[in-house]
């Protein structure tokens, strides 16, 4: 009697050990559980490697005082080359925008008899390509974004490009006409 309760036992655990390399069979299998647990592990840091560094790359863009979109995305922090240049208000002397990697200025009359400038570090630019129309003109929005416009007040002054088809060159123009500027609806006086 001793020896039959035995094999039953013996019969139990038996099972138990085939059902349990049955599930781990299973687990192996599906790649849940893996034998070498430090692959695993380099497998998932070289994972996280690659997302911080794209996250990175995208927060130093982020954190220029430059930034260059297209489509919605950001590409650059620097300023494209046919971008680049120096663009007088053909109106008035004193209005231009400039737009060099080693120089970004805006400077505005106030109106009063005064202009007011804003250079490099004071003012963080955005500059977003836009879609191009039938005619294949392209298109440019310009920002100067200035935390401190001497009034202990924020700015944005806002400029448009449109590509010349004739020059190649960009012309910009503000989104309302200026009476200092002295810019028509379809003029546009700021050039190189």
């Amino acid at each position: 009697m001793e020896r039959e309760k035995n094999k039953n036992g013996v019969s139990i655990l038996l099972r138990l050990i085939i059902i349990v390399l049955a599930i781990l069979c299973v687990l192996f299998a599906t790649g849940t559980i893996k034998l070498n647990s430090k692959e695993t592990v380099d497998e998932n840091n070289n994972q996280t490697g690659e997302n911080s560094n794209v996250n990175n790359t995208s927060t130093d863009l982020l954190n220029s005082n430059i930034i260059v979109t297209q489509n919605g995305k950001v590409i650059s922090n620097e300023i494209p080359s046919d971008l680049a240049g120096k663009y007088v208000n053909k109106n008035s002397s004193e209005s231009y925008i400039q737009l060099n990697n080693g120089s970004i200025e805006v400077s505005e009359p106030t109106g009063g008899g005064t202009v007011r400038v804003f250079k490099n570090d004071q003012v963080k630019l955005y500059i977003n390509y836009l879609n191009s129309d039938e005619d294949s003109k392209q298109y440019v929005t310009v920002e100067f974004y200035v935390e401190n416009n001497g009034y202990n007040q924020k700015a944005t002054y806002t400029y448009i490009g449109e590509k010349s088809s004739h020059d190649n060159e960009y012309h910009f123009k503000t989104p309302d006409p200026t009476p200092v500027g002295g810019e028509g609806q379809n003029d546009y006086p700021y050039r190189k």
